[in-house]
């Protein structure tokens, strides 16, 4: 399927598995603040790029020596 419609195909299963979706409880503490939610998912990297999804976080530096954090809240 993937081959047929391209990154459309990863948005097309995320959906139909959307609300068989656990959602964890976390708190977050950075140096900016606390974040506390139900998140369905999270990921920690140091790319522009994540299963052919392009841009997915903003400001990537390659060099920095940080990682990116992206964590999606339970809808």
């Amino acid at each position: 399927l993937k081959n047929i419609l391209g990154h459309l195909a990863y948005v097309l299963e995320g959906a139909k598995r959307l609300l068989d979706i656990k959602a964890y409880h976390m708190k977050v503490t950075t140096e900016n603040g606390v974040i506390e939610d139900n998140f369905i998912y999270g990921m920690i990297t140091n790319s522009r790029s994540v299963g052919g999804f392009k841009n997915l976080t903003k400001d990537v530096d390659m060099n920095d020596g940080l990682f990116e954090v992206t964590l999606i809240v339970q809808p």
